[in-house]
């Protein structure tokens, strides 16, 4: 998950390009585990810890 928060804060890539990236097979059961880890969705944590 460390890596997809990298990718996240560094890239353009879409949720659901690195949701494959981290081998999940849909971006909702990516974006729900995040949210596990991280206490907020993929594209909360895109905007609040952006560079």
């Amino acid at each position: 998950m460390h890596e997809a928060m990298k990718l996240l804060r560094d890239t353009d890539e879409t949720v659901k390009m690195i949701a494959g990236k981290m081998g999940y097979e849909t971006p909702g059961k990516f974006s729900k585990a995040f949210k596990a880890v991280a206490l907020m969705l993929p594209t909360e944590y895109r905007k609040t810890h952006r560079k």
